[in-house]
């Protein structure tokens, strides 16, 4: 069963005695923010353990079973849940191609579709905000309309798609920052979530784009400097006197060397 499937790990599962000819029970899949949910309908209690009531679905509901055995999965309100962040992990421990697990999931093929990103105001804006803009594909061609998201799939039309887990990183992590109240930002906060987008972005080989900031402005001993604002202070040197000026910016900025 191990060569068929190509699951080095998953496969071959345990398999009850006692196989009935016809389903008595389906299994549904419901799609959600964090995850994927499993359930049996009708009702029925200890399923993972009756993958035989279950017909064409018996496959998916025994690999269930033995992933619940080996923690990918957990129990939850009656069905089993996978987190995206756990399909992810599996697919990359997995031999084989992600396609037959997947398949045997019940959940799409991978995808190489990718968002834009777009941003309003600069990183020190408590409302600044970084958005998904245009989708495209591999040859960096806009797809229209544009996919609906529901966690890692996408949805055009009546077809589904798995993201790539750079790309679903990606969306995640700008979506949750999108709904961040702006009570709890602060312009280091916001540093810090660019960075971790960014490194997303270079790993989906997503659209870069340009964070924008005022032009800098000159100020003398000011209190609340604004962005990109340089005060200049009068220091001491033990050669000579030098001005000294302190930088407040969004950006990562090389500093020049201090004279001598």
């Amino acid at each position: 069963m191990a060569s068929l499937f190509g699951l080095s790990k998953l496969w071959p599962f345990r398999t009850p005695s006692g196989t009935k000819a016809e389903a008595s029970h389906q299994l549904t899949v419901t799609l959600r923010t964090e995850g994927v949910q499993y359930a049996a309908v009708p009702l029925l209690s200890e399923w993972t353990e009756k993958w035989d009531f279950f017909g064409t679905d018996s496959a998916t509901v025994a690999l269930l079973a033995q992933m619940e055995e080996m923690g990918h999965v957990e129990q939850l309100d009656g069905g089993i849940w996978l987190g995206w962040e756990a399909l992810y992990q599996l697919l990359n421990t997995e031999d084989g191609e992600p396609s037959e697990l997947l398949a045997l999931l019940k959940l799409p093929d991978l995808t190489d579709f990718r968002p834009s990103l777009s941003s309003q105001g600069s990183l020190e804006d408590l409302d600044f905000r970084i958005t998904l803009g245009e989708w495209v594909n591999a040859s960096g061609e806009k797809l229209a309309p544009p996919p609906e998201i529901m966690g890692a799939v996408v949805k055009i039309a009546d077809c589904q798609w798995l993201l790539a887990e750079p790309v679903w990183r990606l969306v995640r992590e700008v979506r949750q920052f999108y709904t961040k109240p702006i009570e709890t930002r602060s312009a280091l906060g916001n540093r810090r979530t660019w960075g971790a987008i960014r490194r997303y972005a270079q790993a989906a080989d997503a659209p870069a784009i340009l964070i924008m900031a005022p032009l800098p402005s000159f100020r003398h001993g000011c209190r609340n400097p604004a962005p990109w604002t340089v005060t200049c202070r009068l220091r001491k040197c033990l050669k000579k006197a030098w001005w000294r000026p302190l930088v407040s910016h969004p950006c990562d900025w090389i500093p020049a060397s201090m004279p001598e």
